[in-house]
């Protein structure tokens, strides 16, 4: 009917109205973003500078970050070590007059090839996780391990190794963390349950 025309014509100038609107404010919200994100440079690996020392392929740092206030930690759990291997390493930043400068390096306190130190970061305050899920332990590959750092004011010191007994036959420990005050989580995500594989835990 007519009256059923005009409610359909109504309803239809209505939802215009409501699409323009949304995409109206979500120009709004976004451009501040974008604008930023255009303005300010690219943080790169610090072994780019050649005062820090050279990067290597494949390093992948960035794999994991966690920001608190301006403390930034970025995980490049490839990077390689002294002895020519790929087990990962921490690199922290702080915001300094706008901008951010590498002020530490935590490398894992028992190198281990393809262990993925920095893969796993949480990071509140004083205190910094990281976990190596491809860390392998008692003839189990990819158990995994986290370590707990505590900043000293100069650089992050590491104070406690957190492994799971070989009994819970967890895989990729460490690979996903959260701290929060004196509580740290910890997921595990390709922990087999019974017979149902790579169901996970934390």
């Amino acid at each position: 009917s007519h009256e059923r025309r005009q409610q359909r014509a109504c309803a239809a100038r209505a939802g215009r109205r409501a699409l323009a609107l949304a995409t109206l404010l979500a120009g709004l919200l976004v451009a501040p973003f974008a604008a930023a994100l255009g303005a300010a440079p690219w943080l790169r690996n610090p072994n780019d500078d050649a005062a820090l020392g050279d990067a290597a392929p494949g390093e992948s740092f960035g794999t994991r970050l966690v920001l608190d206030g301006g403390r930034l930690a970025v995980g490049a759990d490839f990077s390689y070590d002294d002895n020519a291997q790929p087990s990962g390493h921490v690199r922290v930043f702080v915001r300094v007059a706008g901008a951010w400068s590498p002020t530490a390096r935590v490398d894992p306190p028992t190198p281990q090839a393809w262990a993925r130190f920095g893969a796993g970061l949480a990071l509140d305050g004083a205190v910094m996780a990281v976990g190596a899920p491809g860390f392998d332990r008692e003839g189990e590959f990819d158990a995994g391990q986290v370590t707990v750092h505590a900043f000293d004011g100069n650089t992050f010191v590491l104070q406690q190794t957190i492994v799971a007994p070989p009994t819970a036959k967890l895989r990729y420990f460490g690979g996903y963390l959260a701290v929060d005050g004196d509580t740290l989580v910890v997921g595990a995500r390709q922990r087999d349950d019974g017979a149902v594989p790579d169901a996970g835990v934390v």
